[in-house]
């Protein structure tokens, strides 16, 4: 099966997915969505004739994440929030390697330990928040949003450094996951809105697209 086939393939189970999530057709719903990381995993095997190790813990982090999200909600956040923090984690990785200048990943060294206290202390402030809502999954959570908070940051970082369609794709899976997220907790915690489950199912088959792009253009042979 060529590459252009596997991505129709996989438009074709994002279809189903979208569509299934509107209507609120479960089996189907939760079928496409197992399928689309998988397709991308094939699309990555046949466009670069090997196994490229940051790809494959990428999307096995984020499947499993995806798994995760079929069992009892009671158990499954804090598992969705491991391993899409790990997913993100690996593209922190990329992207830090995507920097080109050694003056950069320096400044980035020595701010990190900064960056990531004043997440903690601005996530922290939330608490007051949702802090009752959220319960036990208060650190779990805490830990997520900074994780995707640096993700997004390496991101924009990488890309304005190098502005290209490699540094550019990152961005927009960041941007993604993040929109998502937001949706998420409004939807959980806030108003409960049949449109910020559909917008959130959209903005998850774009991102895994992006996904896509990006493991078709990054190089990681010179890696």
């Amino acid at each position: 099966m060529k590459v252009k086939q596997l991505i129709l393939l996989y438009f074709v189970f994002a279809t189903v997915y979208f569509i299934s999530g509107v209507f609120g057709f479960m089996l189907p719903f939760n079928v496409s969505k197992l399928c689309l990381l998988p397709v991308l995993a094939f699309i990555s095997l046949y466009a670069e004739k090997k196994i490229n190790l940051p790809v494959i813990l990428i999307l096995t982090f984020y499947f499993l994440a995806d798994i995760a999200l079929l069992l009892p909600r009671e158990i499954s956040l804090k598992y969705v929030l491991l391993f899409f923090g790990l997913g993100h984690l690996v593209f922190i990785k990329v992207c830090f390697d995507l920097l080109k200048n050694l003056q950069v990943k320096r400044l980035i060294y020595s701010a990190l330990p900064i960056i990531i206290l004043w997440f903690v202390y601005y996530n922290y402030s939330l608490k007051d928040i949702f802090g009752d809502q959220l319960g036990n999954l208060y650190l779990p959570v805490l830990v997520y949003s900074i994780t995707l908070s640096v993700f997004t940051i390496m991101s924009l970082v990488s890309y304005f450094n190098r502005d290209s369609k490699e540094t550019l794709y990152p961005v927009l899976v960041s941007l993604s996951f993040l929109i998502a997220n937001v949706l998420l907790g409004i939807n959980e915690y806030v108003t409960k809105l049949k449109i910020f489950e559909i917008t959130t199912i959209f903005v998850q088959i774009v991102g895994y697209y992006f996904i896509m792009r990006f493991i078709s253009e990054y190089d990681f042979k010179r890696k």
